[in-house]
């Protein structure tokens, strides 16, 4: 994404070279945080918009069609780093959100929602993750709000059938560091444990 919140991509045939896509930004997709999923031969645009999870699809990756509000809650600031992802026959949305961006209190967490419906997510059913680190921290510095470790930013490295393995960062003793964790879909809540 550019630094004016609009959204492009580039590709590469090595991971090492890279080409901007000539035909960005693409039109209407103004937000954060991009994850595309491949489904039904179309490729989705999931990004966090100023009302909260938005999308876009294309078929060619040039034409891109806007969609309805993927998720909206009245009750939270926007969101950040979301993704979806399938689990048995449902779609999951995971993603973080404060309780306001200006409120000094924070209120940071990460949550989760499902549906059967990937383009559309109802905010009444969100649940935060239960999180459990063995790892000690320090919240001394006014750099971090909450007091409390959080996963940020949550990508998906691997599925297994209930538990799949997971990247995220988390601040730790002076800065966010990057930890992998284990999410248990078994609990309810879901739980992320981390390895260490």
């Amino acid at each position: 994404r550019s630094a004016a919140g609009t959204i492009t991509y580039a590709t590469s045939e090595d991971l090492e070279t890279w080409t901007k896509w000539e035909g960005g930004p693409i039109k209407a997709a103004e937000g954060l945080d991009p994850f595309l999923k491949n489904r039904n031969g179309r490729c989705y645009l999931y990004y966090t918009g100023a009302t909260g999870v938005e999308a876009m699809v294309t078929e060619d990756m040039i034409t891109w069609e806007s969609l309805p509000p993927v998720l909206h809650n009245p009750q939270r600031s926007q969101a950040e780093s979301c993704s979806v992802h399938t689990l048995k026959d449902r779609h999951v949305l995971w993603y973080n959100d404060y309780l306001h961006v200006a409120d000094p209190t924070g209120d940071f967490r990460a949550v989760y929602i499902f549906s059967d419906d990937p383009l559309k997510f109802d905010y009444c059913n969100l649940m935060s993750f239960a999180f459990e680190t063995q790892l000690q921290t320090d919240y001394g510095s006014t750099d971090w709000l909450e007091k409390r470790p959080i996963p940020v930013g949550i990508e998906l490295v691997a599925k297994g059938k209930n538990l799949w393995l997971l990247a995220y960062f988390r601040w730790h003793i002076d800065r966010f560091r990057l930890f992998f964790g284990a999410l248990d879909w078994t609990q309810s809540p879901a739980k992320i444990e981390e390895i260490v």
